[in-house]
């Protein structure tokens, strides 16, 4: 399977901006994957707005690592009969995650998990946030 969008790098990347885009199929959607031992510098500042993440693997919208980024007003889903590849071929759930301190992930809706951190109410409509407070 593959990314959509995957912002896999290997030198430092910031301010990209991802809005208003489809995504349907046998896919991830948005990902960033992060860690030291990879050997790539993260990704900075990223915007993700008002995309249709509809595929049929386990993320949605995934950004791990990057600092000052923005998640908002996206929807997120699994395509009905979506299932892991290999035994047991069990249901996926798509989900939607930020797991970077100072960023700002809210006003999603991630069907496969209606109360996640990302579906909370932002605390600024679009286009007031910063893009690091609020939530």
């Amino acid at each position: 399977y593959g990314d959509s969008i995957n912002l896999r790098g290997f030198t430092a990347t910031s301010d990209i901006t991802i809005v208003g885009n489809t995504m349907i199929g046998k896919m991830q959607g948005i990902a960033h994957f992060w860690h030291p031992t990879l050997g790539r510098d993260k990704v900075y500042r990223v915007k993700v707005l008002n995309n249709k993440v509809d595929v049929t693997y386990w993320h949605g919208i995934q950004l791990e690592n990057t600092p000052g980024s923005e998640m908002r007003g996206n929807k997120v889903s699994s395509q009905l009969g979506a299932r892991m590849l290999n035994y047991p071929y069990a249901p996926i759930r798509v989900w939607a995650k930020s797991d970077t301190s100072g960023s700002l992930a809210c006003d999603n809706i991630v069907e496969d998990f209606p109360t996640s951190e990302p579906t909370k109410a932002c605390a600024m409509p679009l286009g007031e946030s910063s893009g690091t407070s609020g939530g």
